[in-house]
């Protein structure tokens, strides 16, 4: 199978496709790109998690944290880490009050202050709701370079070795802690801050218990569908110089090693082969120069291909932006 039908296949046949691939490449560009090949035939949204506006530039939009509607079947939203966990939490809260109190403790602030750099983590949560409360036909994830794409990929596995090592679900039960061995763990505690201080924590803890057993019950759904290669799709972009595919490869091998495979790949901004011409002076020298980047990127998609398979390859061009810009991408990708 060529690596355009591939791709198409990917698009047809999956729920949620992740485009992963080193920084710079044009990955945001391209997943941009396939949403806008789906939405002929597919209600579809296209998913940034990397926090620079890359996918609204591509789309000509203005983007944020509320999806966006494109065109016809297509829509379109940039994940904000800091409201993505603060929506979690109101979705899961039993109540109004309870809610309330949550968002307002100190305990919970300085949680989601730490967390707000841990993209994956916020974005498989809202994955979750996209795919689970929205009627898409497909979902593609433009994922955050290299390792933070694998580090997507994996955070549900991650999270699920902590709630199976059985930790959480004794610290998720503070009146366990707090009256173990006849409330010496408190009195222990109390040496070191304020009986206040203990109170507050463990009420929040107690605030949280519930909604820890419905964040478990997301992450198992989620592992599942990520894991299951019939409804989920990887795609690989990079450009076709020697550092690019250097590390397109490595994150192949690293999605391998994870136990998925990839099912498409993309050279971006390639220099193809010209005819040789005659030329003199300044304009030979400028012709040499584009021959020799020319077999560097030959070399280059040869080397991708021996590892990921066919490869799709899109020229390089200006700089693409909007609807129509991302429309003359498209006959390089398409069957």
């Amino acid at each position: 199978m060529n690596a355009n039908r591939a791709l198409q296949r990917t698009l047809d046949r999956r729920e949620v496709v992740a485009v992963l691939g080193p920084g710079g490449v044009g990955k945001t560009t391209l997943s941009a790109t396939l949403g806008v090949m789906a939405s002929s035939d597919q209600d579809t949204l296209v998913v940034t998690i990397d926090p620079a506006k890359r996918l609204a530039t591509a789309l000509g939009l203005e983007l944020g944290h509320e999806i966006s509607h494109v065109r016809d079947g297509l829509d379109a939203v940039m994940v904000d880490t800091k409201k993505a966990l603060d929506e979690m939490v109101t979705r899961y809260a039993p109540s109004p009050d309870r809610l309330e109190r949550i968002l307002d403790s100190p305990f919970y602030q300085q949680l989601s202050s730490a967390l707000v750099g841990s993209e994956e983590f916020a974005a498989m949560g809202l994955l979750h709701e996209y795919h689970v409360r929205h009627d898409y036909d497909l979902i593609i994830v433009d994922t955050p370079p290299a390792q933070h794409g694998i580090d997507f990929l994996t955070v549900n596995r991650r999270l699920k070795r902590v709630f199976e090592s059985g930790f959480t679900k004794i610290a998720f039960q503070p009146s366990k802690i707090f009256s173990a061995a006849g409330g010496r763990i408190a009195k222990f505690l109390s040496r070191w801050t304020s009986e206040d201080y203990l109170e507050a924590l463990s009420e929040f803890m107690i605030q949280f218990e519930e909604m820890f057993y419905e964040m478990e019950d997301r992450v198992d759904r989620m592992e599942r569908l990520l894991g299951d290669e019939s409804r989920t799709g990887l795609g690989l972009v990079s450009m076709a110089d020697e550092g690019s595919v250097s590390e397109a490869i490595d994150l192949h091998e690293r999605v391998s090693e994870i136990g998925l495979s990839t099912n498409f790949a993309i050279a971006n901004r390639v220099y193809p082969p010209l005819e040789d011409g005659e030329a003199e002076g300044d304009e030979r020298a400028l012709l040499d120069h584009y021959a020799r980047l020319a077999r560097v990127h030959m070399d280059g998609i040869a080397r991708l291909q021996e590892r990921s398979g066919p490869v799709a390859v899109v020229p390089a061009m200006g700089p693409v932006h909007g609807i129509e810009g991302l429309e003359s991408l498209m006959p390089y990708l398409e069957t």
